[in-house]
């Protein structure tokens, strides 16, 4: 029978495995659960996983958005029009 130290040292595993796949925008939950099953395998995957970079996609930078003066719509700095009303 496991001993309550190698549950805790693979359950402690397990939530680094979690910790760095919400780092890389990955399902945390996901990966807790596979590295519950997987143990050390699922930290050799999350580790060799790239980054999603979809939280740097959809949210923009501060001060990268203002506001159309025509429609009141937010819309990028960099834009000549506006995508809603076509100001």
């Amino acid at each position: 029978m496991l001993s309550e130290a190698a549950v805790l040292l693979w359950c402690a595993g397990a939530v680094i495995v979690m910790t760095i796949a919400m780092a890389k925008d990955r399902s945390s939950i996901g990966w807790l659960l596979l590295a519950l099953l997987g143990g050390p395998l699922a930290l050799a995957m999350v580790l060799r996983l790239p980054s999603t970079g979809l939280y740097a996609a959809i949210v923009p930078e501060p001060g990268a958005m203002e506001l159309c003066p025509a429609c009141c719509e937010p819309v990028r700095r960099d834009r000549t029009a506006c995508r809603h009303c076509g100001a």
